[in-house]
């Protein structure tokens, strides 16, 4: 059952933001993002700099592997790798890896040090159960921010650029 979270007491932004991605369909990309962001202590270094987290499918974590080579070297320690995995979710969150050949996504750029505006949002009214998790977070800036991705979302999954959560 979700938390209930309210403005008059304490909770963790981590919280509201895990509830507010899972409720929206994205609780699965913010696993994966979670395990790209650690793949280098559960994988190592050297064999990070090879693959990465691409998504997960039901149990199943499918890793992008830049060679073959690289792609050997991973499915010798896949055993040691999913006890990795599990272990840094805290608790069972895949049972197999599946390599795929590709490219690995480029480093993302520095971030700058001011957000840009967002434009003024020209979707539907947002669930009563989200309004009360978005209202529950103190800062305004972080509000208007998770609300216009969660708008933004609904936009794209409406447009059939984003599959549609469950």
């Amino acid at each position: 059952m979700p938390r209930e979270f309210s403005a008059n007491r304490p909770f963790a932004i981590s919280e509201v933001l895990a509830q507010l991605l899972e409720q929206h369909g994205m609780g699965q990309r913010r696993r994966v993002l979670e395990l790209a962001a650690a793949w280098p202590d559960i994988v190592g270094a050297p064999l990070a700099r090879h693959c990465e987290p691409l998504k997960l499918r039901g149990r199943v974590l499918e890793v992008i592997v830049e060679h073959s080579v690289w792609m050997q070297q991973l499915q010798l320690r896949k055993p040691h790798i999913i006890a990795a995995v599990n272990r840094h979710a805290q608790g069972e969150l895949i049972d197999d890896i599946f390599w795929r050949f590709g490219t690995l996504t480029p480093p993302a750029p520095e971030a700058s040090e001011s957000v840009p505006e967002l434009p003024p949002a020209t979707s539907t009214p947002l669930s009563p159960e989200t309004e009360a998790l978005l209202q529950a977070l103190p800062d305004a800036s972080l509000r208007r921010c998770l609300r216009r991705i969660i708008e933004n979302s609904a936009v794209l999954e409406h447009s059939g650029d984003l599959p549609p959560h469950k």
